[in-house]
């Protein structure tokens, strides 16, 4: 057998790999590859740098041609879009389905072809369409039997069950497990095997078993030595390592990218952008069916109490988790995408309920976790996405568990990590986890009242290696402090800089956006919902989430999209809640293209994921009344919409174009209020 290559990363759906199929540039090895989606970068190692496909695409390389070379292609399942590099376009399979790409044919070429897990449905191109497996299960295609073709074959992670359609079924591996079948030993055969990050075991069914990688590796086995067989070999994305057993290690690519090296691209979850938060407190069914209404794809509960499910130091066969579960079933109804932070360390685990854990108690709260995470990863819940402890960067114990106070104590929340992490990946590989969202505001060195958050808190984390241990960076950001960072984008660029001291890039999210929102302040409301998701996608989120959905009248500072009624617990929208529901219409399916400020005015432009007509964000200073400026747009017509969802045409020439002449441009005012400006020629 030859030598294993680990190459370790974040996490998902996996096919399996040909060795030595992923050969970019002739020279018969593999080569370490990586794909940026947030770019549509393909950087291949001492080979090439190029741009082919963006956000929202699945990389799907393979040898379309049938020359022994891998060519560059994505699949982009909101349009069925398959664009293969220099070879063709087609469109196949839809939203939902994952890339099962191979020779299923013998005829030397790659096929296009889709799993749907949803029916089970196998479908190939120009061949075939088969049910086989089903939601629980990770396609693994590969040539198991050594006839040139590709065999639709699945993993169950529950079970450890391997099906391959008309060839065998086997049991090997568990949950907690990535299937990496490929062919280890070149006999022409693909092996069924496993990668367990949380042991750093590889493990090849009836070769061998060793050690290599570590949790949050992404294991890619690949022919990169030329000779026969695959070796093992683990992507680290916290660093960019590659690392390949008995070969080679090196520094390519980091957090945002995912390596193609093999057929197993593993594409990490992706969170909906647009989300709004129902407090803990009102997440039942009347608050979580507006979120439909106001087209949330994606909401975060605060929180899954540790103390309700573990009241009393107990085995995980004794937890109470009937709470959590309606709660869970009922967000997973409501939305495509939920964050669930974990807080409320019962009395025997901690001081506090929003204390550190005792560090004695932080195998039970790894306990928890494992137990928590194996629960919810399934059908109803599904659950992918795991915050720890809101805001721990405050230091005072007055809030209960909404705030956390690990504040003063980074190092502590760097030992729980490195507890924590292991034991969510161990449940489910493809779960990604949160820094608590920090707030990093109202520091206590300020002084004053309501002065309660720790400035050091991550760079304490991070000193003492709480980095390698959380996946997504996460921050909260309020219009209160403008000031201090001139928008959202600016407190982006802070956390950057930080992480990029220790050694960093990691995908980042806001968990908590909002203003005030009392009578006074609806109209400023309304305007700041568009501007600061159009900050947040322009900054580079991965997604931005308002708070809350609704408040009671002088609560805290009203910031909810809805009024709550104290007396008969109704709910009234806010203009608020339209330019939430206007700004989701109008950059559903789009990706940020470019700032398009200037002359005062400030904007950014998204464009169709699939490609198509821009749509610009603009407006002036959204606190001044006055502040209008003309902008001037090349055109034949414009379609203008305001942040209530109002439409206005205005073509060339007409009344409403500002110059008063049919000229090729159209001319109209930006003032605050915000717009959504589509042009046609």
């Amino acid at each position: 057998m030859k030598k294993l290559y680990l190459l370790a990363g974040l996490a998902a759906l996996a096919p399996a790999a040909e060795a030595g199929s992923f050969d970019y540039s002739g020279n018969g090895r593999a080569a370490a590859a990586i794909f940026r989606p947030a770019t549509g970068l393909w950087a291949i190692r001492d080979a090439t740098r190029l741009y082919y496909g963006a956000l929202g695409d699945t990389a799907a390389p393979g040898d379309y041609r049938g020359n022994g070379t891998a060519a560059i292609g994505v699949f982009r399942p909101e349009s069925g879009l398959w664009a293969i590099r220099g070879v063709s376009r087609v469109y196949f399979g839809r939203t939902g389905d994952s890339a099962v790409s191979g020779d299923y044919t013998g005829d030397g070429r790659y096929d296009v072809a889709v799993f749907r897990p949803r029916s089970g449905l196998w479908a190939v191109r120009k061949h075939t369409r088969v049910y086989f497996g089903g939601l629980d299960d990770t396609p693994v295609p590969a040539d198991y039997n050594g006839d040139g073709r590709c065999d639709i074959g699945i993993f169950r992670r529950e079970s450890g069950l391997w099906a391959i359609r008309g060839v065998t079924r086997a049991y090997f591996g568990a949950a907690g497990h990535r299937p990496v079948p490929t062919d280890y030993d070149g006999d022409g055969r693909a092996d069924i095997a496993v990668f367990d990050g949380s042991r750093s075991l590889w493990a090849v069914r009836g070769l061998t078993r060793i050690y290599f990688g570590r949790t949050g590796d992404l294991p890619i086995p690949g022919n990169f030595d030329g000779a026969s067989g695959a070796d093992i070999g683990v992507f680290r994305p916290a660093i960019g390592l590659w690392a390949v057993k008995g070969i080679t290690r090196a520094y390519f690519g980091g957090e945002a990218d995912i390596p193609v090296s093999s057929r197993i691209c593993w594409q990490p979850p992706d969170l909906p952008r647009p989300g709004v938060e129902v407090s803990g407190r009102n997440f039942d069914e009347k608050h979580l069916s507006r979120l439909t209404e106001a087209k949330a794809s994606l909401t975060r509960l605060n929180y899954l109490s540790w103390k309700t499910v573990e009241p009393t130091a107990a085995d995980p066969s004794n937890y109470n988790w009937e709470v959590a579960d309606r709660r869970l079933e009922l967000g997973a109804d409501r939305v495509q995408e939920m964050i669930v932070v974990v807080a409320d360390v019962p009395s025997w685990a901690g001081r506090f309920p929003s204390a550190p854990v005792y560090r004695e108690r932080l195998p039970d709260f790894a306990e928890f976790l494992h137990a928590a995470v194996s629960r919810y990863k399934n059908p109803p819940y599904n659950v992918k996405f795991w915050e720890l402890f809101n805001e721990p960067d405050g230091t005072k114990n007055v809030y209960g568990s909404t705030i956390n106070c690990w504040g003063y104590h980074g190092d502590r929340y760097a030992e729980m990590l490195k507890l924590a992490y292991p034991a969510i990946k161990a449940a489910d590989p493809d779960a990604v986890v949160l820094l608590g969202g920090l707030a990093h505001d109202n520091f206590v060195d300020e002084g004053g009242e309501g002065k309660t958050f720790y400035r050091w808190f991550l760079h304490d984390v991070l000193a003492h290696g709480g980095g390698d241990f959380f996946d997504y960076m996460n921050f909260h950001y309020y219009y209160f402090h403008r000031d201090v960072w001139g928008s959202i984008k600016g407190k982006a660029e802070h956390f950057r800089n930080i992480l990029a001291g220790y050694g960093f890039s990691k995908p980042m999210l806001c968990s908590e956006v909002g203003i005030w929102g009392d009578e006074d302040h609806y109209e400023i409301q309304a305007r700041y919902v568009p501007a600061v998701y159009a900050r947040g996608l322009a900054a580079g989120l991965k997604a931005v989430i308002w708070y809350p959905l609704a408040t009671l009248p002088g609560w805290n500072f009203e910031g909810g999209l809805m009024l709550e009624d104290p007396s008969s617990g109704g709910l009234t929208a806010k203009p608020a809640f339209q330019a939430y529901r206007t700004m989701s219409e109008q950059l559903a399916g789009r990706r940020y293209a470019g700032e398009v400020s200037g002359d005062g005015v400030e904007g950014y432009s998204f464009r169709p994921a699939g490609g198509g007509r821009t749509r610009q964000v603009l407006w002036t200073d959204i606190a001044e009344q006055s502040d209008y400026r003309e902008r001037s747009f090349t055109a034949g017509s414009l379609r203008v919409v305001d942040k209530l969802g109002g439409v206005t045409e205005i073509t060339d020439g007409s009344a409403q174009d500002r110059d008063g002449r049919q000229n090729g441009r159209v001319v109209i005012l930006i003032g605050p209020s915000p717009v959504y400006v589509e042009i046609f020629p």
